[in-house]
């Protein structure tokens, strides 16, 4: 049972980090995406 424990437990924290992590980089691409359409807005017109 405490071993058991033991073992899941840095999954969990590897989880946590992994979605910390894709969620940066989740913000960081759609502030890209953002910003390249604001640069098409600014060259088209």
């Amino acid at each position: 049972m405490i071993m058991r424990e033991f073992t899941l437990m840095p999954i969990q924290n590897y989880l946590d980090e992994y979605e910390k992590f894709l969620n940066y980089f989740f913000k960081l691409y759609q502030a890209s995406f953002n910003y390249q359409l604001l640069l098409n807005d600014i060259y088209i017109n």
